[in-house]
């Protein structure tokens, strides 16, 4: 028989932070894939474990694999964007992608999906088949939802993100969050 102790031992590095034993209230971690342009213009890649919250599970679950995006040039199979690229927006002025997310969930029946989503140089709504679909914005309080080490590992996600205020104004009025209404 294995012994108490023995259960509570991490296997791998990552399972003192996954184990429940070892921390009873925590959020679970998810691996999220970033690809960003820097201000220098050279490409970053990178990987980052955080926790399943809305604040990231929402920078990084907006299109599956196979959605095609409207670009100058035609159309763009999301998982084929790089940084760099540009695409179209509703108010008819391309505008470039300077980030992409990716995160894989799983859903009903057990098969896992690619989630992708995408910061461009301005916040904006692009052209998914036909339909308006808005690209990243935490929106204006997002951060102050969490700790200060969570948003500080969040903004690292985000290379050409010095401070929440760089993701710049939003674009598309969103209805009050629960800390702003009277």
């Amino acid at each position: 028989m294995t012994s108490p102790a023995a259960l509570r031992v991490p296997r791998t590095q990552y399972d003192r932070f996954t184990t429940p034993m070892a921390r009873p209230n925590a959020p679970t971690l998810r691996t999220f894939e970033v690809a960003a342009l820097r201000a220098d213009g050279t490409r970053s890649i990178a990987a980052f474990k955080a926790p399943a919250l809305p604040l990231f599970e929402s920078a990084f679950s907006a299109f599956a694999r196979g959605v095609v995006l409207s670009a100058p040039n035609g159309g763009i199979a999301v998982e084929d964007l790089q940084p760099g690229d540009w695409l179209n927006t509703s108010t008819g002025e391309p505008a470039q992608v300077m980030w992409i997310g990716s995160s894989v969930i799983e859903v009903a029946p057990p098969t896992p999906i690619r989630l992708l989503h995408i910061c461009l140089s301005r916040h904006a709504a692009i052209d998914v088949g036909g339909i308006p679909a808005e690209t990243f914005h935490p929106g204006m309080h997002a951060l102050r939802q969490v700790t200060h080490a969570q948003r500080d590992l969040f903004l690292s996600m985000f290379p050409h993100i010095a401070h929440a205020t760089d993701f710049g104004p939003l674009a598309h009025p969103r209805a009050p969050e629960p800390d702003t209404v009277a």
